[in-house]
């Protein structure tokens, strides 16, 4: 169970790497898909998500984007 963690973990890591040429092979429209400029990104939304969240979910979100020196995203925008 551990190296099938292990893996899909070393997996998402990679695909979050991924340059903008190489992310368009996964995409199903590329000129369309992920146009928009958010705040809660892809990326980190599964940072977010693989952090573990412990307290409520807006006092996760208010310390995340306060590290980042971003303004904070709703817990609506999360879920």
């Amino acid at each position: 169970m551990k190296n099938a963690l292990r893996w899909a973990c070393q997996d998402l890591r990679r695909f979050l790497q991924l340059d903008e040429a190489n992310r368009q092979q996964f995409l199903y429209a590329p000129a369309t898909a992920f146009t928009r400029c958010r705040q809660l990104t892809f990326e980190r939304t599964a940072v977010l998500v693989l952090s573990l969240l412990k307290k409520t979910l807006s006092i996760e979100l208010f310390d995340f984007f306060r590290a980042l020196k971003l303004d904070t995203a709703t817990k609506s925008a999360f879920v």
